[in-house]
């Protein structure tokens, strides 16, 4: 399937600020497949390797688009009953009806051609339930609220106030990934210890829902705590998760020894949260031998000079 050099977008969709960059992303790339009748019949997949996100994603951006009236979506069937690829249509706002914008002619007047904001504000609700869904808004305060009541476990820093700074990015990360998902990986960084020690540039950091929510944070961390397959234990096989010692535990081995191998001959270490001795090298620490087959550079000594 080729694409073009160009896409053709709804005005309206660029400025309707209610769109996430998520779902104006993913309205671009199926602009890209159209034809000159703005019809394209891409599989969900091809379009969520275009836009580098999960079919998933893609998957609820377009739901949100055809809500909205940008997107028309028809089913296509073969004779033999499978399901081909959907029909997309960019509805540009010459294409803009009642029906496209999903409006009661009952409460709301006439959509003219040309016209994508036909919805009478002041006679009808239709907008603002449509936009602001109280799902959605209910999913951004669980998440905010599950977020402090683990930054305060932990000692990040805590919001006292959901903000639209902190509201925006909050919500396109649940856009992405999910509300459940997006929690899971709120608990995952907890296991991190420079999410709550600071880094040795920067001790007085703690990390905080504005830091957590940034695209990056999730592009660098998220695969590998919550999406990844579980590495197997070097000894016994077992998936990491399921050993006795504790995440944070190992967390502080690693540090440790990024410290060594940047060359470091004492670097300071404070054993994390469950009062371990000062370094792991001491040899009346009761470390499982697990550790150390894991990170080679530490080796039990015997004496702490």
């Amino acid at each position: 399937m080729s694409q073009s050099r160009f896409a053709i977008v709804p005005t309206a969709a660029i400025m309707d600020t209610s769109l996430t960059d998520t779902q104006m992303r993913v309205l671009m790339v199926l602009a890209t497949f159209s034809d000159r009748d703005n019809k394209s019949f891409p599989k969900q997949t091809t379009i969520a390797e275009a836009c580098n996100m999960v079919r998933e994603t893609v998957n609820r951006a377009l739901k949100v688009l055809a809500g909205k009236g940008y997107v028309r979506v028809v089913q296509r069937w073969r004779e033999d009953g499978s399901q081909m690829s959907n029909a997309y249509t960019v509805l540009l706002d010459s294409d803009v009806t009642l029906e496209s914008q999903g409006c009661d002619a009952g409460i709301t007047g006439g959509v003219t051609p040309g016209d994508h904001t036909g919805c009478d504000r002041k006679g009808s609700h239709q907008e603002d339930t449509q936009l602001n869904t109280p799902n959605e808004a209910q999913r951004v305060r669980e998440v905010f609220e599950f977020y402090n009541q683990t930054a305060e476990r932990v000692g990040w820093v805590v919001h006292s106030k959901l903000t639209d700074a902190l509201r925006k990015p909050l919500n396109a990360r649940i856009e992405d990934y999910g509300a459940d998902r997006v929690k899971q990986f709120i608990e995952a960084l907890t296991e991190l210890e420079w999410t709550y020690r600071g880094f040795r540039d920067k001790p007085d950091f703690r990390a905080s829902l504005t830091y957590i929510t940034r695209p990056r944070t999730f592009a660098e961390h998220f695969d590998k705590l919550v999406t990844s397959k579980p590495k197997p234990d070097l000894l016994s096989g077992v998936d990491e998760v399921d050993r006795q010692w504790p995440l944070d535990l190992e967390g502080a081995f690693n540090a440790l020894e990024r410290e060594l191998i940047n060359g470091a001959t004492r670097p300071d270490w404070i054993g994390g949260r469950y009062g371990y001795p000062i370094d792991p090298r001491c040899p009346d620490a009761e470390y499982p031998a697990g550790l150390y087959a894991l990170f080679p550079k530490i080796q039990k000594r015997d004496a702490v000079s």
